[in-house]
């Protein structure tokens, strides 16, 4: 659901770790040049090869994270190897409707990590209510993340 701010971003500043079998058709769009890695963080062993990873990546300023509710536990720990032994990245974290973002808030500013929440809920147009799309999440994860990184390019439903 990210697809549309993904292919916004340069290829080159882009680190893009997705579960690639659920989203094969949105991956298969993106740039080339996106460093794609493979990571189910609901699997111990991908969890922790990505983990061990993502200690070696220095250079990172800024991070977007989407976990669902129950694996928070994983957004911790990407937290906490972000901010080990090197500047902080920047967290954007998104949330769906009935997440709450203070755990992780609380844990990045023990951390010294700036960090956003995003939260996902419905949009009420003409027709009632209905869920965003995923330009809108886009545009409101963008929206979070232009502080740090100005140049966003076009973001749009493609």
């Amino acid at each position: 659901m990210l697809a549309p701010l993904c292919r916004a971003v340069p290829a080159e500043d882009l680190i893009l770790a997705a579960r690639f079998e659920s989203n094969k058709a949105e991956l298969d769009k993106m740039p080339e040049g996106v460093c794609r890695v493979r990571l189910d963080y609901r699997d111990p062993q991908s969890r922790a090869a990505f983990l061990d990873g993502l200690s070696c990546w220095h250079d990172i300023a800024w991070c977007v994270l989407w976990v669902h509710s129950g694996s928070q536990g994983f957004s911790a720990d990407v937290m906490t190897t972000l901010a080990a032994g090197r500047p902080a990245a920047r967290i954007i974290h998104v949330f769906g409707s009935t997440a709450d973002p203070g755990p992780l808030a609380d844990l990045a500013a023990g951390l010294g990590i700036e960090f956003s929440a995003v939260r996902l809920g419905q949009v009420k147009d003409k027709n009632g209510a209905r869920w965003m799309t995923h330009g809108e999440i886009s545009a409101r994860t963008g929206a979070a993340l232009a502080r740090t990184y100005p140049v966003l390019g076009d973001i749009k439903s493609f």
